[in-house]
């Protein structure tokens, strides 16, 4: 099973891990006296399964809407939907035979924008 690397606001960095984390953007000025609250985890991971040809999303908020696009080496979309994830969590996109290459994955949460990429040998 191949990890697709994730990084929120389409900073593509290299993890042997698909990991993408929001975190909330610190108040200029705030009334709030008191400890602050840790910011929650939340996380999207996905994994691709070569020979299924199926990539399998994981993100940390059960039931959430999203949408996703998947792009080949040329710009052109292989796959796309807008959907929610399942009560576990997760969603299935089954691909079909892909060729050798390096594809871009768009998820699109709340507003926030999760790029990754996905290389096929």
């Amino acid at each position: 099973m191949k990890k697709v690397v994730f990084i929120a606001f389409a900073l593509l960095m290299m993890f042997p891990m698909v990991m993408a984390e929001e975190v909330p953007m610190p108040r200029e000025h705030s009334e709030h006296i008191g400890p602050n609250r840790a910011p929650s985890n939340i996380v999207l991971t996905a994994d691709y399964d070569e020979a299924e040809s199926l990539l399998t999303f994981v993100y940390s908020i059960p039931n959430t809407s999203f949408s996703y696009s998947i792009y080949d080496e040329d710009e052109n979309i292989v796959s796309e939907g807008t959907d929610a994830f399942n009560e576990d969590g997760s969603y299935e996109v089954l691909l079909g035979t892909l060729p050798s290459g390096s594809y871009q994955i768009e998820v699109v949460i709340n507003s926030t924008t999760y790029v990754g990429t996905l290389v096929i040998e």
